[in-house]
């Protein structure tokens, strides 16, 4: 095992994030936890798990999730970084910045989007 995989912690802050953006984005198109699980094909309990911030789900139950919602993956997660003002991370602590909509999200100097997602 890498010395990097040993040292790695999940940042919890944008898991909870992300997981609050999964669950208001599933809210907003009417559907239960149950009926997501089974359209992204995942079980409903480690569902709950992610939207709660629990979990750090893999970049293959991410794509399935954001499928389940119909939304790219892309979206869901810009939209988690960057969730206006009552979500996303408070404007001091943003690890990515995004400028406008013409302008694409990149990561900050100080810091990898690698080392978040």
């Amino acid at each position: 095992m890498a010395q990097y995989e040993k040292q790695h912690q999940p940042d919890r802050k944008l898991l909870a994030v992300l997981g609050a953006q999964i669950r208001d984005i599933r809210g907003k198109k009417q559907l239960t936890i149950e009926q997501l699980s089974t359209r992204a094909d995942i079980n409903y309990k480690y569902l709950q798990r992610c939207e709660t911030g629990r979990s750090n789900p893999s970049f293959s139950i991410l794509l399935a999730i954001s499928q389940g919602l119909d939304m790219p993956l892309d979206r869901l997660i810009k939209a988690a970084l960057t969730g206006g003002p009552d979500r996303g991370f408070p404007a001091g602590d943003k690890h990515i910045q995004c400028d406008s909509p013409s302008n694409p999200c990149r990561p900050r100097a100080d810091k990898s989007a690698a080392d978040h997602l």
